[in-house]
């Protein structure tokens, strides 16, 4: 369903419902404040759906509330063996029997002109619905790592508008609980519980209390690889409006949540849109044993189906990415039919083009319906990008669409995968190219206040050791960006217990020789090392420098916030990072600089106090120069200016190892640094290899398998970094002040293109117009700002000695001009 309008403040509440079989979307317009809501305007661009811009702020959603409801769940006098939830790493060991928990409640309702609000979490996870139909699911993410097996004393819930799904009357709310985590992202308390709260305006209509009924329900399980649905043992419409309950016993206040700090989530909900294959497979009765359903190119969704069949008629669902390769079953699903009508919708996500489907079944089983729910953030495709070379633009729209499949309610490391929101390394390509092709931040934003919360849970450690560095690389960015001082607040005082930490790592030559480990670096082996997680003489040079790197952002933050009057941020506090920083920067000069091979090495073997683990491999007699530490070495500015140059060339010259797409993200933006955008576009040529065109993503690594043995998937926004690098480089656009009130502009002066044109956003729905040429004789460039903005010319070098109209009028060579008109039209001759 396509709705047409235009709005400006107003906000489309949006809800998914399933009714038999398809996917409705239920409208509503507000002038009111709206929940967590997106316009439903979707758009097709490369057979990829987004929506139209919006406006979205979370200043603007329902207020939180003063909750007055319990947490429940079942009796714990009649259920004492179902009170527990597990997570991949958290959960007690012995509760391996996954179940789930119906919840039953009335509610009368006067219709009235106010809208009606439903405040709604649960643990591990939930589905609601109203009068029998799908009206939220949930929770959005509440944080956690890899490993994690400390549970939050923090949980957050979303806020849906779900007027138009009463009548007047007599309504049924339904919820099942989910006790078991279906992704490696999710996190629980390790207690089941379900809170929920219904309000118009001053008045609360219904809340979770010991009124509301409880069952258990074990007719869907976790089998292997397979999550199988026994459908005839699930209670028969339990959902129902005319379901008797009567025999349900009650639900009782989960004590164990009763401390529960609750946070509503300032993202909106997700876009969905129903995708259907190119052969479909509806109203047809189909017999024979399988069916490979292909949906074009990767898809993230849902998976939805409507079936008739015999009672033990099985139908088997696996997804996977790529047709010459089918791993082993990735959230396979298996339904066991019941007699009569199915309806069937995935309680998770799955990443792919193709669905395998098998049947088994006495009789031809008739499929009403079969789709793919694509499911994502819903991003506007604000941001474009076109040049003279064709394998540029194909690669920056794949990069884009890579991109929207790994931002749900959080970021992805990859569908496939869902890794928890401690993958900073990830995270902070994915949120840079989200500016450059979306304009949007909030994602970011609450990516980065949910990390900063899971550091303070765990010690402000994190698994990946350097990602928790490179999230103060990804706070940094979004200020600049953005200009949003308001997340400082929240953030600062963890960012500064980081920073506390990692100095007790330092040695008293100021290297960080004494960490508890040193991943992430790449998918390589250095020398015969696992660059996953490398000894310390291989990590301490590349740990050391994040720390640097981590020290001087937060100078920067802390020097900003103060003239941004945030009470958290001082100037005394960027002083103490700018000379702690300083002894780094000599330590790394003293100690890991050779003067003799013109290269930093990578540490000294035997500095550390570290005892060797799983990951943390003990050192050896080695002196390894990687590409890794010389690349952030001038990146930096670690090394002396005199040197970068060199050290690049080395970088992108040495053959010991082939640098995969995570990595090349930081040796593109040292070239971008330098201004090498000609030798930045050599390397972007590596992602021929590093595209896949049958999914059209990104692979995660250039070869099928990797050096370490390592089978990557095919749809990994961390290999995005030429997106950002072409938008840059090639468009020449950058924020010069915070939040773009001056933008940089910085034309290209190679000789690789001869055209290029685009938009880049900058915020608030306003982008910047670029369109440029040259030839032989003359080059022109045009820009059209936002009205309210200024332009920063930056000339290049090779100006110098030509003639330069700006607006028709003549201007002599200049490093840096200011700007002020809205359209700037450059003449270069």
């Amino acid at each position: 369903m396509i709705v047409l309008f235009s709005f400006r403040v107003l906000l489309i509440a949006m809800a998914v419902v399933l009714s038999s079989g398809c996917l409705i979307a239920q409208l509503k317009l507000g002038s009111l404040p709206g929940a967590n809501t997106i316009p439903l305007q979707i758009t097709e661009v490369d057979r990829s759906p987004n929506v139209r811009a919006y406006t979205f702020n979370p200043s603007g959603l329902v207020p939180e509330i003063n909750w007055t409801a319990d947490w429940i769940w079942l009796n714990p006098s009649q259920y004492p063996q179902l009170q527990r939830t597990k997570t991949t790493w958290l959960g007690p060991q012995e509760n391996n029997y996954p179940y789930r928990v119906f919840f039953r409640r009335e509610l009368e309702y006067k219709s009235g002109n106010e809208p009606v609000y439903l405040y709604c979490t649960a643990d591990v996870r939930f589905r609601l619905y109203i009068n029998g139909k799908l009206t939220a699911e949930g929770p959005v993410n509440t944080g956690g790592d890899y490993n994690d097996s400390n549970p939050p004393g923090y949980w957050y819930y979303s806020v849906y508008d779900i007027s138009t799904f009463l009548t007047k009357g007599k309504n049924t709310i339904a919820v099942e609980v989910f006790s078991w985590a279906l992704e490696w992202s999710e996190i629980t308390s390790t207690y089941g519980r379900f809170i929920a709260e219904i309000k118009s305006g001053k008045q609360t209509l219904l809340r979770s209390d010991t009124n509301w009924k409880a069952a258990t329900d074990t007719s869907l399980q976790r089998k292997a690889d397979w999550l199988e649905w026994q459908v005839a043992k699930e209670i028969p419409e339990w959902k129902s409006v005319e379901f008797d309950d009567a025999a349900w016993p009650k639900a009782a206040i989960q004590i164990n949540a009763s401390a529960t700090r609750l946070i509503r989530s300032s993202i909106p909900e997700l876009m969905q849109t129903p995708l259907q294959p190119k052969n479909l497979l509806r109203n047809s009765k189909v017999s024979e044993d399988h069916y490979l359903l292909d949906f074009s190119k990767n898809r993230v969704a849902r998976i939805q189906c409507s079936f008739t069949a015999k009672a033990g008629d099985t139908i088997e669902i696996i997804p996977f990415e790529k047709k010459e390769y089918v791993a082993s079953p990735s959230r396979a699903i298996r339904l066991i039919a019941k007699e009569g009508k199915t309806e069937f919708r995935s309680p998770n996500l799955a990443a792919f083009r193709y669905l395998k489907v098998r049947i088994a079944a006495s009789a031809p089983v008739q499929i009403h319906s079969f789709e793919a729910i694509f499911t994502t953030y819903p991003v506007a495709y604000q941001g474009s990008f076109s040049c003279s070379d064709n394998f540029y633009n194909q690669l920056w729209s794949i990069a884009r669409y890579t991109t929207q499949l790994c931002m749900g309610d959080m970021f992805y490391d990859s569908p496939m995968h869902q890794e928890p929101n401690a993958c900073t390394g990830d995270y902070f390509i994915e949120s840079l190219n989200a500016f450059y092709a979306f304009g949007e931040s909030w994602l970011t934003r609450q990516n980065l206040v949910q990390t900063a919360q899971m550091l303070e849970k765990n010690s402000y450690r994190m698994f990946h050791t350097s990602y928790s560095l490179i999230w103060v690389q990804m706070l940094q960015k979004y200020v600049h960006f953005t200009g949003d001082s308001t997340i400082l607040s929240e953030v600062l005082p963890a960012a500064h217990q980081l920073m506390t930490l990692f100095r007790s790592y330092l040695n008293k030559d100021y290297l960080i020789a004494n960490a508890p480990n040193y991943m992430f670096m790449d998918w390589i082996k250095i020398d015969r090392f696992n660059a996953h997680h490398p000894p310390a003489m291989i990590g301490t040079g590349y740990m050391t420098a994040f720390y640097f790197k981590a020290l001087k952002d937060l100078v920067w933050l802390q020097e900003w916030g103060s003239r941004h009057s945030v009470k958290e941020a001082s100037i005394q506090t960027a002083q103490q990072y700018n000379r702690l920083a300083d002894s780094i920067k000599w330590g790394i000069e003293s100690m890991l600089w050779d003067s003799g091979r013109k290269l930093y090495r990578d540490g000294i073997a035997g500095m550390t106090t570290s005892q060797p683990s799983f990951w943390l491999p003990a050192d050896t007699a080695i002196i390894t120069y990687s590409a890794h530490m010389n690349t952030l070495a001038v990146l930096y500015g670690i090394a002396p200016k005199e040197r970068e140059l060199s050290l690049i060339d080395y970088v992108v010259t040495q053959n010991e190892y082939e640098l995969q797409p995570y990595f090349m993200s930081y040796v593109l933006a040292s070239l971008t640094k330098l201004g090498k955008t000609d030798e930045g576009l050599e390397q972007v040529d590596k992602w021929k290899f590093g595209i896949d065109t049958s999914t059209y993503t990104l692979k995660e690594n250039w070869q099928e398998i990797s050096a370490t043995g390592y089978r990557g998937d095919y749809s990994h926004a961390w290999g995005g970094a030429p997106l950002l690098f072409l938008s840059t480089n090639l468009l020449g656009v950058t924020p010069y002040s915070s939040g773009y009130r001056q933008i940089t502009i910085h034309p290209y002066e190679g000789n690789k293109i001869n055209w290029a044109n685009g938009k880049v956003p900058i915020g608030n729905n306003e982008v910047v117009e670029v369109d440029w040429s040259k030839e032989k004789v003359k080059s022109r460039w045009k820009y059209n700002l936002p009205s309210n903005r200024t332009g920063i010319l930056r000339m290049p070098e090779s100006w110098r000695n030509k003639q330069i109209y700006i607006n028709g009028k003549k201007v002599n060579y200049q490093k840096e001009m200011t700007c002020s008109s809205s359209t700037i039209f450059i003449e270069v001759q």
